[in-house]
Order: C-alpha cells, then structure tokens, then sequence
C-alpha cells in the first residue's frame, strides 16, 4: 500500500510532494518503480522533479531503464536547469553499468565533454571485471571511440576518447593515438590522455624506453619528444636520472649506442601495420 502511495503522489502531489515521492521509490530499490520514475523524469514539468527521478533510475540501476536515460540527452538543454538532469542521468547510466549502458554513455564524451569521462572508464572498469573485456573491442564501444578521437572537431572529446581508450587497452588504437599526438589543437595538459593512453597500451613506460621505441622506429622523433615533454609526470626515470634531451633534434644522438628494444616489437609491427 505504500509503495502505490508512492507512486499515486508522484503522478498527482505538489512539486515537493512528487520530488519526494521519486526519492523514496528509489531508495526502496523495487523494478516496479522504473515505469513511473521514467515517466516522471521525461515528462514532469517540474525539473527537480525529473533530476530526483533520474536519480532514483541509478538507485535501482535497473537495465531496463537505459534507453530511457539516454532520452536525456535528446530533451534536455545542457544550459540552466537541465544539465542537473544531464548529469543525473550519466551518473546513473554509469551506476547501472552493463554493456548497453556504456553504448548510451559513449556519445555523452563527445555531447558533453565536461561531464562523463570518469562516468565511461568506470563502467569500462566494471565490464572488465566482470569478465566482459572482449565486447568492449567491438565496433559499438572500440569503434565509436576510435572515430571521435580521430573526427571529433572537439579537442575535449578526443582527450576523453583517448583517456577511455587507455583503460580499454586495445594494440589497435596505438596507431590513432600516435596520429592524434601530430594535430596542432592538443589539449595543452601538462600530462594529456593520449600520452598516458599510449603508455598504458604496451607502450613506453620510462623516458629510456622512449628513446628505444624512437630508435627501433615505432614512433618518429617528433612524437617521442612530444610523449617526454607531455608525460614527465607521469614517467618513470631510470636509475632517478631524467635525460634532458628531449627535443627531436637533440634525440638522435643518444640513440647509437642503445640496443634495439625487443618487448616492443609486437606494438611496433601493429603501429606499422
């Protein structure tokens, strides 16, 4: 009897009673308030109303509330009140976390590209542990990932791409993110996501090692100054000795006496493929 109180209020209370209502139809965590929780967040006039019923829908993380979360995205203005429902609906796309919800989330880096890329690596982190690594590789989230970072006009929605695409750990998109590290537009971070993205996939992970993918011709020497120069935060040093050549033309000369460097070769062979 509650809970169809509950519900009757969110269909006919005052403003405050409706944005209660959708509180507590959360918090009981029962699929049979999805549907009106949907309703009440696409179709309330109230906006405090639809933010708490977006909310609510990550409470219960329903799966089958999905597409209606991402109808978010279509109706909502990201200026004024609506980006409170924006980010509602994100959080509990993220908060639901199958492989669906993560294809709802993807256009949201590119839309949005202030809001959702923790939202993505995270549900990325969950797919993976639990066991659905392989699906992420598939054109719905690998593709879609790899066309905003290389099409996006949008230099933030190509950092998110990439700072996704790191966690994701795919060889194939070695080659996009070595392409991105030549456009003129970079996100000028001292340590950007590409840079940590490439490192993350069988990339260099020490500024020695930098020099030895250089040398071994997986990278040009444009992009391993650019990969020193923007990941020395981030990098490891070897024997705690930073080397302070790192421009392209002062690269060369420390590469003759360095051997070729064999862990690389199978990343070398996928760049230059």
């Amino acid at each position: 009897m509650v809970e169809w109180n509950y519900t009757k209020l969110l269909q006919n209370g005052t403003d405050q009673q409706r944005e209660e209502a959708a509180r507590k139809l959360g918090e009981r965590k029962d699929p049979l308030g999805v549907e009106p929780l949907v309703k009440a967040m696409l179709e309330d006039p109230y906006h405090r109303v639809r933010r708490r019923a977006a909310e609510a829908l990550g409470v219960i993380a329903e799966p089958s509330a999905v597409n209606a979360l991402s109808k978010v995205f279509e109706q909502e203005d990201d200026e004024g009140k609506g980006q409170w429902i924006i980010n509602k609906a994100i959080r509990s796309l993220e908060q639901i976390g199958t492989l669906e919800a993560l294809w709802a989330l993807i256009p949201t880096l590119e839309k949005y590209p202030s809001k959702a890329a923790c939202e993505v690596r995270d549900t990325v982190r969950k797919l993976q542990a639990d066991g659905k690594g392989e699906e992420l590789k598939k054109p719905e989230v690998f593709g879609e990932l790899v066309r905003i970072l290389g099409e996006s006009p949008d230099k933030n929605a190509r950092n998110n791409a990439a700072y996704v695409l790191g966690f994701i750990g795919d060889p194939r998109a070695l080659k996009p993110l070595l392409a991105d590290l030549e456009k003129t537009d970079r996100v000028h971070y001292s340590v950007d996501s590409v840079p940590q993205a490439i490192m993350r996939i069988k990339g260099p992970k020490t500024i020695t090692e930098i020099h030895k993918a250089v040398y071994d011709g997986m990278i040009t020497f444009e992009q391993g100054s650019k990969l020193i120069d923007k990941t020395k935060g981030a990098l490891s040093t070897d024997n705690g000795v930073v080397h302070a050549s790192t421009k392209p033309e002062g690269m060369e000369s420390l590469f003759k006496d360095l051997p070729l460097f064999d862990d690389m070769v199978p990343a070398k062979r996928m760049i230059k493929a």
